[in-house]
């Protein structure tokens, strides 16, 4: 059967244009045209505003101050916020805390104007007919604005740290950990300048100064921009610790702290089956894919063979624990090892970064988590200049992704994949072999009960959370009358993300959790075969390893969304979460789905076409790409049969000052169907998100829509599949849009985007698909190129 490649869409601009907006919708009276109610709600904030001025008064700093506005639940949607007559230039927001929260720059000066402006709203509402007819309350965006909060409050001293001064004090010098401060980023104003705002920042590092006998001031990184500082203990002074911790509790500009994430360093057991003496090596003349591997430093000879570069050697030259020849043999070697479906050839170039082996020996090298990630991006950048740009990094730090803030850890990631162009491939984490849940259950009511009396907390453990990279959980690829092959291993830890993101990405095999026997063969760096290692820590490199392939086979000449556009387009749940009941659990713990071999990704059978279509968006544009379904797959009243995938992956301006609103814009690509009806053509929407939900039309619709929505998650898939047809035409059109959150700008350079699409005969009898659809791009007018594959690496 002849395989044929993904086409592109090589003039994309053409179908890029700037419509004209539509004028913007009546203000929304969140009180529904009840005046007395709006009436005692207003007294209620200037009552508040009264207060808060009180206590910003009474402060040694009366200069800049942070308010939290929480929002109606019905007003969170972008066009309901309070940001143009309230919360504007002159108050500006800084930042953001659960959805719905907004972080407002107050201070002595600007606060009786804020309150002013609250009590000019009016109370009495108008009235008008809306479109259908009905009486409707008309107000005036101030009244609108006002109706629109729930609630204000100072941010205060709890707000800044969940832990208490024990547990902080217990943790930065029982377990060796600093600690990391966050600051706000206060915006020049009509009642803030410049000069004010350095001045609020050099008084916070003159009073950290005071206690440099006890802490060590480590400043802001030279490579990320983020107003993080470091302060290390020198030595243990209960009474200045305390003054510390107070001073930062109190502190207007300090937005948080935190004791830093500790990187695990936790040893696998090992069972040495026997010694290796065969393995594959590299062939002169052949090009392999390219992995940046970052762990503790390979030592295997066997394994060394297949190491281009390496970056300093940070780890103890002698060591107990072989984790990174463990990947390495993985990324190398898996298949010879294993001989199993899912796994990839054998054969790999390595770029090994080495990382400090224990906690001593990240202490003998760098002063603060900080300084080691801005360590971490200079050898990324080596790593970049010499043609590596898939990261294999199954290392986690000890401590959980958060639902509210996005970590610093993550963001990093984030900025280090955006400067530099790469992918980071990172392994979810795992469970504490002690808290192991039990094996996956056979029938979804047994799901439910197992996991509703597992009472462990098992979240993705940080930096799984970047939104950049692809985290990867562990699945069973045994089958017996215990195990099910393709369910989640008892240690895989689930999703989501801060904010709903969807976390894992994709999974891969990980070994059973069985500490006897894994069922799956790794070597150390003494050429041990071991057969007890197991986690998501080898997962993570499978993937890797295939989008290697991937962008070796292309030549590298894939963006970074369209290689991970490639990689969710063509991953599958396994069947025993397929279910309707398990979708929940389902894009917790594998998220998208198991990935299909590099070979399957990057070319298809004739039963079905897949195309490209990628570019960017710049404000107010909007692309629209026109198709016709292909012939072989209509019925004589024009019904649309067989299956339909779209994958949409961007890259998004990321913010970490605003909360659980840290994505800063949202691209959205709808699949749509011409409808005619009564002799009139308009499009609909036609193909549903793969985690389609009903989300109803009651006050929580726009919470709906991010929870189970997605709505701003950077990767998101969508399906449809019918074999008996559906609609009345074979007019079909690819429409991507985008928009930015409220008060933000939109990036100057626009905002990048890939869009796959495949349409198929999933019965894959039907041989024309592909000639047809090619054929009628080429009527259309659509200049299409295949994606070139290189045939010298075997895949």
């Amino acid at each position: 059967m002849a395989k044929k490649s993904i086409l592109r869409v090589k003039n994309s601009q053409d179908y890029i244009a700037r419509p004209i907006p539509n004028p913007g919708g009546d203000k929304k009276d969140f009180f529904d045209g009840d005046d007395e109610a709006f009436s005692f709600h207003k007294s209620s904030l200037i009552s508040k505003m009264s207060e808060i001025s009180l206590d910003i008064g009474s402060r040694d700093c009366q200069t800049f101050a942070t308010m939290k506005v929480t929002l109606k639940d019905d007003a969170i949607a972008k066009s309901h916020r309070p940001t143009s007559a309230l919360f504007n230039h002159k108050h500006p927001v800084v930042g953001g805390g659960e959805i719905g929260e907004l972080y407002v720059q107050v201070n002595s000066k600007s606060l009786p104007k804020l309150t002013e402006r609250i009590a000019q709203a009016k109370v009495k509402s108008d009235i008008k007919f809306n479109k259908d007819g009905k009486i409707v309350p008309k107000v005036g965006s101030l009244r609108s604005e006002v109706s629109a909060i729930e609630s204000l409050e100072l941010l205060g001293a709890s707000d800044k740290c969940s832990l208490s001064d024990n547990d902080i004090l217990r943790e930065i010098y029982n377990n060796k950990r600093d600690l990391i401060i966050e600051l706000f980023h206060p915006l020049e104003s009509e009642s803030l300048k410049d000069d004010e705002i350095k001045s609020i920042k050099s008084e916070l590092v003159e009073k950290l100064a005071i206690f440099s006998n006890t802490f060590k001031y480590i400043p802001e990184s030279n490579y990320f921009s983020d107003s993080l500082i470091t302060i290390s203990p020198i030595i243990f002074d209960e009474k200045e610790s305390r003054k510390l911790l107070n001073e930062l509790r109190l502190n207007s500009i300090v937005k948080r702290f935190y004791p830093t994430p500790i990187m695990d360093f936790s040893e696998f057991s090992m069972d040495m089956s026997s010694k290796l003496y065969d393995f594959p090596v590299p062939i002169d003349g052949i090009e392999y894919p390219k992995v940046i591997l970052i762990d503790k430093g390979i030592r295997s000879p066997l394994l060394n063979r297949w190491v281009s570069e390496k970056s300093d050697s940070l780890g103890d030259q002698v060591i107990s624990e072989f984790h990174a020849d463990e990947m390495a043999s993985i990324l190398i070697g898996s298949n010879y090892l294993n001989n199993n479906k899912y796994l990839e050839v054998d054969g790999c170039d390595i770029y090994d970064i080495w990382l400090p082996s224990t906690s001593d020996n990240f202490d003998d090298h760098f002063d603060s988590l900080s300084e080691f990630i801005d360590w971490l991006y200079l050898e990324v950048q080596s790593a970049r200049v010499s043609g590596y740009r898939i990261i294999s990094m199954s290392i986690n730090f000890q401590t959980v992704a958060s639902n509210n803030e996005y970590s610093f850890l993550a963001s990093r990631i984030d900025t280090i994949s955006r400067t530099f162009g790469v992918i980071f491939v990172i392994s979810s984490g795992n469970m504490d072999d002690t808290k192991y849940r039990p094996e996956w259950p056979k029938l979804d009511t047994d799901v439910f009960k197992m996991l509703a009396r597992y009472k462990h907390d098992d979240k993705i453990l940080q930096p799984a959370d970047s939104v950049s990279a692809i985290t990867v959980g562990a699945i069973n690829h045994v089958s017996n009358e215990l195990i099910i092959d393709g369910a989640p291993t008892r240690y895989t830890r689930r999703g989501p993300s801060t904010a709903y993101g969807i976390k894992p990405d994709l999974v891969h095999i990980g070994g059973i959790g069985d500490k006897k026997n894994s069922c799956f063969l790794t070597i150390d760096g003494l050429n041990n075969i071991l057969s007890t290692s197991h986690g998501t820590s080898i997962s993570a490199p499978h993937v890797a390893k295939t989008l290697a392939l991937i962008d070796s086979k292309t030549n590298q000449q894939l963006t970074i969304n369209t290689l991970k556009a490639m990689m969710l387009h063509n991953a599958t749940v396994p069947d025993c979460l397929n279910s309707k009941e398990l979708r929940k659990e389902a894009r917790e713990y594998v998220g998208f789905g198991l990935p299909k071999s590099s070979i399957d990704i990057i070319s298809k059978d004739e039963s079905s076409f897949s195309f490209l279509f990628e570019d960017r968006l710049k404000k107010g544009q909007v692309a629209e790409f026109c198709f016709i379904w292909p012939r072989s797959l209509t019925t004589l009243m024009n019904k649309c049969k067989g299956k339909v995938v779209m994958t949409l992956v961007y890259e998004p301006p990321i913010d970490r000052c605003f909360g659980q609103e840290y994505i800063r814009a949202n691209v959205d690509a709808s699949l749509q169907q011409e409808n005619i009806k009564n002799n009139i053509s308009s499009y609909k929407k036609a193909v549903n998100s793969i985690w389609d939900t009903k989300l109803g039309e009651d006050s929580n619709y726009e919470k709906n829509l991010i929870t189970h929505g997605f709505k701003w998650w950077p990767s998101k898939v969508y399906s449809r599949e019918s074999t008996r047809g559906f609609g009345n035409s074979v007019n079909w059109r690819l429409r991507v849009t985008s928009q930015v959150r409220d008060g933000v700008e939109y990036p100057e350079d626009g905002i990048n985007f890939s869009v796959i699409v495949t349409i198929e005969d999933s019965s894959g009898k039907n041989q024309n698909i592909y000639n047809e659809l090619r054929q009628s791009f080429n009527q259309l007018g659509v200049d299409i190129g295949d994606i070139s594959i290189k045939e010298d690496v075997r895949v």
